[in-house]
């Protein structure tokens, strides 16, 4: 028995209340995502973080750069293909980035509203949906990071519907938008297809019925392999599906859950104390993730007591779930990858006995306490946030406001290269040179682009470097011998906890600053 025989019912009351739902999980993600605007609308974020890295590799692309070989772009290529889309209507501009991160965020809130009556999870497991949804609201970070959940939660809807087939096609899209995850989901989907037509092989011997749900995978693939091969040249694309050097990062990076020490901080960060396991994320994903995993098990080697599929849909978030804490995972902070996975799971397992109910209970409970103190930050922001023409209207605290109206009173009208993790400032802020790399990390930025950059730092006569860590973290002269070389000779005429502005008496080479 599948789910999708009850959405098969003429429209009833009960389906308007299904999609009340819905309209109720998308307005609770919107409010989410308004709330959290001066968070994701933020200076520092924009100026050294990911979030400028879309507008960093689109640039780049125009004057030649193929993404993943002459930069350290770790993506699939659609979602450059979707970036030159969306920000050639909106502009490239943080305003724009944000956008596409609300827009992607009211997709997953529509679909989990979608899941829920597909999966017909009850009371209890729309309570806990709601209950999460402030942990399943993204920040802006990139279009990678938008376009990847809205499909991969619109093909758990689609497997819960018993439509394989659209649900493999719908991850083998995003295979071309981060080729992680993507491929793992493929791999459950082709089992389970294989498995029901090796049961059925007595009455539909092997042919058309064996190979019909791959068709729609199948032609996905054919035309993003053809499509984005042709627009940005396959020997990008094929780069981009293997992305070798990202796990050299992941190495060079100490990421891990277990074998890293970056993803044990989510465990015990420095200064931790009750209020810490208990007013954020910690616990509730600790406990959810015993929780989803026994269920997948249980469901597994149980013979009876719910129907198979809820045994399918439970058991496939807690396998993408154990995936992703063994081999995806990063640093403390990215344990919201793929975290409507980890929630429709646990939702979906609320109507299985009272005993599940009451810890789901439990769970939303802790989801919201966590997201209380989360919204409760949110509001603070917006107290003691501030935006000015300065900050280009983007949100900044009062003292990276400061510091940056200071660097910028000093550079006049001359034009300054900046040194930061991610390059995209120059792309939206006037007055500073075009990005020369996508992202600074150890391992996954080709030695071709951290020279293209020391080149650019050399000639310059001003340059601003940026520490997105407000002063809390190393600066990159001091994580990257290149970059100090690159600015042996620049005097620091201004030394602030966030910026830092280096003079050159004379500039460089005025030629050599023209071929880069």
């Amino acid at each position: 028995m599948h789910f999708d025989q009850e959405i098969q019912e003429p429209p009833t009351r009960r389906s308007m209340a299904w999609l009340l739902v819905s309209l109720i999980l998308g307005a609770e993600v919107l409010g989410i995502s308004l709330l959290s605007l001066p968070k994701n609308y933020d200076l520092l974020r924009f100026a050294a973080e990911d979030a400028s890295g879309n507008l960093a590799v689109l640039d780049m692309l125009d004057w030649g750069d193929r993404p993943g070989l002459d930069n350290g772009y770790p993506y699939g290529l659609l979602s450059i293909a979707f970036g030159q889309l969306w920000y050639g209507v909106l502009g490239r501009t943080p305003g724009a980035s944000v956008a596409a991160t609300m827009v992607a965020n009211l997709v997953v809130g529509l679909t989990l509203g979608w899941f829920a009556r597909v999966a017909r999870i009850g009371i209890v497991g729309l309570v806990f949906l709601v209950a999460a949804m402030p942990f399943v609201v993204v920040d802006c970070i990139s279009t990678t990071h938008a376009i990847e959940p809205a499909l991969l939660s619109i093909a758990l809807v689609e497997q819960a519907r018993g439509c394989r087939g659209t649900a493999l096609a719908l991850v083998t899209a995003a295979v071309f938008v981060k080729p992680s995850m993507s491929f793992v989901y493929g791999l459950v989907l082709v089992v389970l297809i294989l498995k029901d037509a090796w049961r059925s092989r007595s009455e539909r011997p092997f042919g058309w019925f064996w190979l019909r749900p791959f068709v729609p995978a199948a032609t996905v693939g054919a035309t993003m392999l053809i499509g984005l091969g042709w627009a940005f040249g396959f020997d990008s694309l094929l780069n981009s599906l293997f992305p070798t050097r990202v796990m050299e990062a992941y190495r060079a990076c100490d990421y891990g859950f277990f074998r890293g020490q970056a993803g044990r901080g989510l465990l015990a960060p420095p200064g931790a104390n009750l209020g810490y396991y208990f007013g954020t994320v910690t616990t509730f994903w600790l406990i959810g993730s015993v929780i989803l995993l026994a269920g997948g098990i249980e469901g597994l080697v149980r013979r009876g007591g719910w129907s198979s599929a809820n045994t399918e849909i439970v058991a496939t978030c807690a396998v993408l779930h154990a995936v992703f804490v063994s081999l995806f995972f990063a640093h403390s902070g990215s344990w919201f990858y793929y975290i409507y996975f980890f929630v429709a799971g646990l939702a979906a397992l609320a109507p299985r006995s009272r005993v599940h109910a009451t810890l789901i209970i439990l769970l939303a409970t802790l989801a919201g306490l966590g997201g209380a103190r989360t919204g409760l930050t949110s509001l603070k922001e917006w107290r003691t946030k501030v935006r000015s023409e300065q900050t280009y209207g983007l949100y900044a605290t009062p003292a990276v406001a400061h510091e940056w109206a200071e660097v910028r009173s000093r550079l006049g009208r001359s034009e300054a290269v900046v040194l930061s993790d991610c390059d995209g400032l120059g792309v939206f802020a006037p007055g500073f040179a075009p990005p020369r790399l996508f992202f600074l990390i150890v391992g996954m930025s080709p030695p071709g682009e951290l020279e293209r950059k020391r080149d650019q730092i050399e000639t310059a006569k001003l340059v601003v470097e940026i520490n997105h860590s407000n002063g809390h973290g190393p600066w990159l002269e001091d994580q990257w011998p290149i970059m100090r070389q690159a600015l042996k000779d620049a005097e620091p005429v201004y030394r602030g906890l966030s910026f830092r502005l280096y003079r050159r008496p004379g500039g460089g080479d005025p030629s050599k600053a023209a071929e880069n």
